[in-house]
């Protein structure tokens, strides 16, 4: 049986003006329920000059969250008018101490409101203010990541957008696809908390359905090519959550897969 099915779930998001101001934009969302004097009066007033400023820290380059950024300045944009808004692009390069900085000048800027893209920029943004607005996309878990206390009450000026999907559909697919496979590697990066969260959920719908699941981790890039051809004599098939490195690396993932 050829050893590979690359799952490759990179979601993008849409925001409306009412996820922006603090609300609940769907049952995958993680509404904001932060004070009246905070997140509901900082969304609700453009600057002096009747533009709204809103910084955006981005966490890393990367073709999905590069799409998540421009979607959100699309959708503010037709929604406010290109005259009424103004964005500050910053991206962190995949470093927390850029992130830091980059939200720290946002809170020094005293900006309207900050979108934070990927979960480290969105940790680092609430981290930066209690008063300005957060929005986040291309986190997975805001629970578990300490983001929000919970989907229902947040208790923070944090709002977003998650980009979990269920395990059960993929185990569906591949079960349709694959009927034959039996083990699965489930392939990703130590250094996401997105894809950690994914994986666990990934092993226990795939051990539910009746097959055998273990988690295949790279560190960088350099470590992609052992870990694949590892996971290639263990499994059946590779299954890769939405993870930033691996998705950086897709093209050298399925070629390793496809010599084994």
């Amino acid at each position: 049986m050829k050893k590979l099915l690359a799952a490759g779930l990179a979601l993008t998001m849409s925001l409306s003006l009412t996820a922006c101001m603090g609300g609940t934009a769907n049952s995958s969302s993680a509404a904001s329920s932060g004070s009246e004097s905070s997140s509901g009066s900082a969304a609700a007033s453009s600057g002096s000059d009747g533009v709204y400023n809103i910084g955006i820290c981005q966490q890393m380059q990367h073709v999905s969250l590069d799409e998540a950024t421009q979607g959100f300045e699309d959708a503010l944009t037709e929604l406010l008018g290109e005259e009424n808004v103004k964005f500050d692009y910053q991206n962190a390069g995949g470093e927390q101490a850029n992130c830091t900085s980059i939200v720290s000048k946002f809170v020094t800027d005293n900006v309207d409101l900050i979108m934070a893209n990927a979960t480290t920029a969105v940790q680092c943004a609430k981290e930066a203010t209690t008063e300005i607005p957060v929005v986040g996309t291309s986190v997975t878990d805001y629970v578990s990541t300490g983001i929000v206390d919970s989907v229902e009450n947040p208790g923070s000026n944090v709002t977003g957008y998650s980009d979990l999907s269920d395990a059960n559909n993929h185990v569906e697919l591949i079960q349709q696809l694959l009927p034959e496979a039996q083990t699965v590697a489930i392939l990703y990066s130590t250094g996401e908390e997105n894809s950690r969260i994914q994986a666990e959920s990934a092993v226990a719908a795939f051990e539910a359905a009746g097959l055998t699941a273990e988690s295949y981790t790279a560190n960088d890039s350099n470590d992609i090519s052992s870990v694949v051809t590892e996971a290639c004599t263990q499994a059946d098939v590779i299954y890769v959550p939405t993870d930033n490195l691996m998705a950086a690396n897709m093209e050298l993932v399925k070629n390793v897969a496809l010599n084994q």
